[in-house]
């Protein structure tokens, strides 16, 4: 639910509606203010993998059960029943929320792999806690379902991602600790030397 201002450029050709949505060729974009999607909790989804990333145990919080997303700005490209959504932009509570992906609006179903942040300042009411070295980092979130099964647990970590962000964030510490380890012994300046060795 809420209101949106729409740019919708489209063409097709056919001798009926379903030819014509075959043949559907469009642009469009979005933009609104407030939007609410009811069944789909992305800070939820947020909090529990912030969790996870800071090993932790879930949250044990009544959670809303919908999403109230704030600027939002979406360009979709359409191609017959297929969509693409070449940019998702939003903010939700204390998040931002990025995603690109697919959809199928004729099956209902849609593919999205979204990037959320916490951007806001550590308070201690808020349910979602996360280390200082996480804030206003992407954390990856894959949301794949149809809309008619669409609930509060959509949104899941997106495993793989997630893989290379813990591994790039424990290279980074582990070449910190042996830059500090190489200057004790030989001095400042050795950072360069250890560019090759990290990539």
């Amino acid at each position: 639910s809420g209101k949106a201002d729409i740019n919708f450029d489209a063409s097709t050709k056919g001798k009926s509606l379903f030819a014509w949505q075959q043949r559907l060729n469009a642009n469009s974009q979005l933009q609104i203010s407030t939007l609410t999607i009811e069944e789909l909790d992305v800070e939820r989804d947020f909090c529990e993998l912030a969790a996870l990333v800071n090993k932790q145990e879930k949250p044990t919080v009544e959670w809303k059960g919908l999403t109230n997303l704030q600027d939002v700005v979406v360009k979709l490209k359409v191609t017959g029943t297929q969509a693409q959504v070449q940019q998702l932009q939003a903010g939700v509570e204390d998040l931002r929320l990025r995603a690109t992906g697919t959809g199928d609006y004729d099956r209902g179903s849609f593919d999205l792999r979204a990037d959320v942040a916490v951007i806001g300042a550590a308070t201690a009411e808020r349910a979602c806690q996360i280390n200082d070295r996480w804030r206003n980092v992407d954390l990856p979130l894959r949301c794949k379902c149809d809309i008619e099964s669409l609930s509060a647990g959509t949104c899941k970590p997106d495993k793989d991602r997630l893989d290379d962000l813990l591994r790039d964030q424990l290279k980074g510490e582990a070449k910190s600790k042996l830059e500090e380890k190489i200057e004790e012994k030989l001095g400042t300046g050795v950072g360069d030397l250890l560019e090759g060795l990290f990539k």
